[in-house]
């Protein structure tokens, strides 16, 4: 299944902690708009939104006023079942240049 929304929402199916397979990226959706990385118990604040099979994340965290990021992108994303897919290649602040397979915690 694509992160597509559909009458069952797949926002609200993310809703949860999400560890990468490798165990360095680990986030939080919290809401059907709000998406938060995990650093050394530090949760960094990124906005995101759901388009077919791609979300687009908007990092608004506590860096922002002092970096620019330039424009957000759409990224594929995939969901199946407890595994989520996110592809950042074209890297984005906070993530690796790398498509990144996460599990539900």
């Amino acid at each position: 299944m694509s992160c597509k929304k559909n009458s069952v929402r797949n926002d609200e199916l993310l809703l949860g902690t999400w560890i990468s397979t490798d165990n360095i990226d680990t986030i939080e959706f919290t809401s059907v708009h709000d998406l938060y990385k995990i650093i050394s118990d530090v949760k960094d604040h990124y906005d995101y939104s759901l388009t077919g099979d791609s979300i687009l994340i908007t990092y608004n965290g506590i860096n922002m006023p002092l970096i620019y990021l330039g424009p957000s992108k759409m990224r594929f994303c995939q969901l199946n079942g407890n595994d989520l897919t996110i592809d950042f290649r074209n890297a984005y602040y906070g993530f690796s240049n790398q498509i990144i397979l996460f599990h539900r915690k």
